[in-house]
């Protein structure tokens, strides 16, 4: 029986039905790995959470070893590690005393014989109301009669053909007079020249004879 033309639309129409379908199973077939990608892009965010672990990783390098901390100590010189070594200080050789000095009495000829002199040459002289530690001559009597002088600790001794003693004391008035035998002397300002002997009974003054 021949086809009628309602047959062919009919033949028509699901020809193009069928060719829609399966446009539309192409079409999702080819959008679904499309998708895919999105998807797989998560395990690259999700790569990035570990990063912060390398932050930490940094602090214990600075931070300073047990054994850095114990040199810090002990050079430090303090704390548990004790005082540093102290040196021990060197004592100053005590200064040499110098020596005391030394004066000495010479002799010299007179009319009177051999007598006590001066570092001039003058006559000495003692006095009957001296002693060995006292002077009675003060004042003016000083001044006509001076008397022999030393520094304080001076040592004096006798010269060729003195054989008597020669010590010192302190007069009055603070000074250190020489005395031979325990007796003052003193010079005697009447006398010029060396040798002189003027002063020989005056005020109870006698020459000091060697």
């Amino acid at each position: 029986m021949p086809a009628t033309r309602f047959d062919v639309l009919r033949l028509t129409a699901g020809i193009v039905a069928a060719a829609l379908v399966a446009a539309c199973s192409v079409g999702a077939a080819t959008a679904r790995p499309s998708v895919a990608p999105a998807v797989s892009q998560a395990p690259a965010a999700a790569s990035v959470g570990p990063l912060p672990s390398s932050a930490p990783s940094a602090a214990p390098s600075s931070a300073p070893t047990p054994s850095s901390t114990a040199v810090a100590s002990a050079g430090g010189g303090g704390g548990r590690y004790g005082p540093p070594p102290t040196s021990t200080p060197t004592s100053k050789p005590k200064p040499t005393p110098k020596p005391a000095p030394t004066v000495t009495i010479k002799t010299g000829s007179t009319s009177l014989g051999t007598v006590l002199v001066t570092s001039d040459g003058f006559t000495l002289y003692i006095h009957a109301g001296d002693s060995a530690s006292h002077s009675a001559c003060t004042g003016g009597c000083a001044t006509a009669w001076p008397p022999l002088l030393v520094k304080a600790g001076t040592k004096v001794k006798g010269g060729s053909g003195a054989h008597g003693t020669f010590a010192t004391f302190k007069r009055a008035d603070g000074t250190t007079q020489v005395t031979y035998n325990g007796h003052p002397l003193y010079s005697w300002t009447g006398d010029y020249s060396p040798g002189d002997t003027t002063g020989q009974g005056i005020g109870g003054f006698s020459i000091a004879k060697a």
